[in-house]
């Protein structure tokens, strides 16, 4: 039986969303990024305890800028707005939204792709050092 570490597992889901994200499919790299963002984010709260500091994930720092403007966007409760896409690819959806699902996938790929990539540089201080992310933060300017 295969055993990985879950890091290990949280980068193979990080590289295959930005393999799809490349390839335009940006719906399952939707999913995939946003389950290796959770992942990082997890190990990132646990250093954060383990080391006694206070480390907002890239969630928690999106929510703190949102916070700032939110008179302005008309959006009341961030973390649903942040979540609202990616919870209606992995679920039913609300009653009253059973058919389809729209959004700017491209844009929402983006920022949970980048969110993981966010909330591991927050643990480590450095970049992932694999090809496809350096190459990706290379392109979408994230530094």
């Amino acid at each position: 039986m295969p055993k990985y570490i879950k890091e290990e597992i949280a980068f193979i889901q990080l590289t295959t969303a930005i393999e799809l994200y490349n390839k335009k499919n940006y719906i399952s790299a939707i999913t995939l990024g946003s389950v290796a963002e959770e992942l990082f984010s997890a190990f990132l709260k646990l250093y954060a305890i383990d080391n006694g500091l206070v480390i907002p994930n890239r969630a928690e720092i999106d929510q703190a800028m949102f916070d700032l403007t939110k008179d302005l966007l008309g959006i009341e409760n961030y973390v649903s707005f942040r979540n609202r896409t990616r919870n209606e690819l992995k679920h039913h959806g609300e009653e009253g939204n059973k058919d389809y699902v729209a959004g700017n996938f491209k844009s929402i790929a983006l920022m949970h792709i980048s969110g993981a990539i966010t909330n591991y540089k927050l643990r480590t201080k450095r970049l992932p050092k694999h090809k496809i992310i350096i190459d990706f933060c290379a392109k979408e300017g994230i530094s």
